[in-house]
């Protein structure tokens, strides 16, 4: 899956030597607050982070 997911994303970036960026509609189709909304959120990003990274794996958030 993670092969997969960098081979897309070398693709389909204007610019792949500046790093990473991903962005994943989490919460579709809950409205905004709603616990339906926040615990698809959860469940989607847990899926994200466990497919994409080993635990040793560094991660940088700007």
């Amino acid at each position: 899956m993670k092969k997969k997911i960098l081979k897309y994303i070398d693709s389909n970036s204007p610019n792949p030597t500046s790093g990473l960026r991903l962005r994943f509609e989490l919460g579709e189709p809950y409205k905004n607050g709603t616990e339906d909304r926040l615990n698809q959120v959860v469940t989607r990003v847990t899926t994200l982070f466990e497919e994409v990274f080993k635990p040793g794996d560094s991660i940088y958030i700007d």
